[in-house]
């Protein structure tokens, strides 16, 4: 269930419903918050509603982080692993949330890569999680 409250000059939608995360949103136009709920709504409808909050408040440098801490300590090629993870994190497509990610930006890197780097290793910087 759904309801919209004018706050502090504002909209906020608060969605409310069993077996689903309570979502609480704030939109500057009623208009903006009314459809907003439509849509939410048929996608819960439809049970095809998504909770994509975690990934828009994640970067792509955490997860990085979190793999190079985790996991590659125990790989046999750690070192080198750690070295493109690194650099990967110095780059600034670390700073992408996983929402805005996209082919775009892998695209960019790949070519920044290109310039520097023998085509071998671009496949590896792609490829390190395989190993």
């Amino acid at each position: 269930m759904a309801t919209i409250r004018k706050r502090l000059g504002k909209w906020q939608v608060q969605i409310r419903r069993k077996n689903y995360p309570n979502i609480i949103k704030t939109f500057t136009e009623k208009s903006s918050a009314d459809k907003y709920v439509r849509e939410i709504e048929v996608l819960m409808d439809r049970e095809q509603f998504q909770d994509l909050s975690a990934a828009a408040n994640t970067t792509l440098g955490d997860i990085l982080k979190r793999y190079v801490n985790e996991i590659t300590p125990s790989k046999k090629g750690a070192q080198w692993e750690r070295y493109k993870i690194n650099w990967l994190i110095r780059n600034k497509i670390s700073l992408k949330t996983l929402t805005q990610l996209n082919s775009k930006d892998l695209y960019e890197l790949k070519n920044e890569l290109s310039t520097t780097r023998k085509p071998g290793t671009v496949r590896q910087y792609f490829h390190f999680a395989a190993a």
